[in-house]
């Protein structure tokens, strides 16, 4: 809490227009959150955003202390970039090398980093907004690049996981390198079951009680010798689906030490030293929504292709440009 006096020179104006000027380190958006949440006393009294302070006034305000966590983006860095953002949802792009949740205990995760984001822009308070925190819809692997998005309100948050969880309403699209000459389009519909224990998924027979359907589909954009650059679309969300389903088939990402083919990788990072999968998820659309999301109705949002990823290719390119 924090108490602040009013003296002749501050008073005699509304109370948010003080308490913009005399918490000059509190979003604007914070001062009216704690108007509306009843935040705010004047002489031990909660009053409303029309009180005019007088001379001798002990104003109270529940505001917790800034803590030097606070603007930890500042000091380890951001890990993505700002797609969209409206009142109800921000979709990042995030960068290779950062986990959506946390993993390791002293690693900041890409949901803190956005958590701290809204903090500091105002947006979101764990004290002023309690109940709910901005989270993520979905998850990307630590090592797979691209569009993450998060719910700033539990509503926006429940239809976008909904949608994901139908499949009907969004639309997910992929890039990817794989190993050996794709020849063609294709469609992958092969049951995956998920060993919990090592994090790993298996194609399994349909007949298998733990086996849960999944459907990749893959168009070629360009060869490079033994290597195929894919457009890859995602018809369901299962674990590691893609990496899992392009391995079974033959064709493993380029990098992906759990799914892979080791020694290829291994090659491969040392040639164009690059140790991760090549996997980024570059464009969302959504179809049909309803209720608070329908003005996202048929837009799509993309990013352009990752930086580390587009250094790599310019290297493969210009190796393969006489073939």
């Amino acid at each position: 809490m924090r108490k602040l006096f009013v003296n002749e020179k501050t008073a005699n104006q509304k109370i948010t227009r003080y308490l913009r000027k005399v918490l000059d380190d509190v979003p604007l958006s914070t001062v009216y959150k704690l108007m509306r949440e009843k935040d705010v006393k004047v002489n031990g009294k909660r009053v409303n955003k029309e009180y005019i302070v007088k001379n001798n006034d002990i104003v109270e305000v529940y505001l917790p202390e800034k803590k030097e966590t606070d603007n930890i983006i500042n000091k380890t860095g951001q890990h993505f970039d700002v797609v969209y953002e409206d009142e109800n949802v921000l979709f990042v792009n995030k960068r290779i090398g950062i986990t959506v949740q946390k993993d390791i205990k002293n690693e900041i995760s890409l949901t803190e980093e956005v958590i701290y984001y809204l903090y500091n822009k105002g947006e979101y308070d764990p004290i002023i907004d309690k109940g709910f925190t901005p989270a993520p819809a979905h998850r990307l692997d630590r090592n797979t690049c691209g569009i993450v998005m998060f719910g700033k309100k539990n509503e926006s948050l429940k239809i976008l996981t909904e949608l994901l969880r139908k499949r009907e309403g969004i639309v997910k699209k992929y890039r990817a390198l794989v190993f050996n000459r794709v020849l063609e389009p294709g469609v992958i519909d092969l049951s995956l079951v998920k060993n919990e224990k090592d994090n790993i998924v298996k194609v399994a027979h349909k007949d298998d009680r733990r086996a849960k359907s999944a459907l990749t589909s893959y168009t070629i954009i360009e060869h490079y010798g033994n290597m195929t650059l894919l457009d890859i679309t995602l018809h369901s969300g299962r674990t590691h689906q893609i990496r899992a389903h392009m391995a079974a088939i033959g064709y493993p990402l380029v990098g992906d030490n759990k799914y892979g083919d080791f020694s290829l990788n291994k090659e491969f990072a040392s040639k164009y030293k690059f140790k991760n999968q090549f996997l980024q998820s570059y464009e969302i659309r959504f179809k049909e929504v309803s209720g608070l999301l329908s003005y996202l109705s048929k837009k799509s949002f993309r990013v352009k292709i990752d930086e580390e990823h587009q250094k790599v290719l310019r290297k493969i390119r210009q190796d393969f440009k006489h073939y």
